[in-house]
């Protein structure tokens, strides 16, 4: 009766850096970031990526330091 996922909105990015999709956030966020996301795409929703945060309060945090990193460069 639950999931772990967040679905943040990164159409605000698009146009920066060379982003123009979801697609473009999650592949950049994996090589870039290291973080792995889902774009939105495949859920009918083009301008988020889904994360999962079925882990350790550790590694969310981890990963949210590597995005907001990567945010911010753009």
């Amino acid at each position: 009766d639950g999931a772990f996922y967040v679905f943040p909105k990164v159409s605000s990015f698009f146009g920066r850096g060379g982003l123009n999709s979801a697609a473009d956030v999650a592949g950049r966020l994996l090589r870039e970031a290291h973080v792995v996301s889902v774009p939105g795409e495949a859920f009918g929703s083009p301008n988020h990526i889904r994360l999962s945060y079925a882990t350790s309060a550790k590694e969310i945090d981890r990963g949210l330091e590597r995005m907001r990193d990567f945010f911010a460069k753009l």
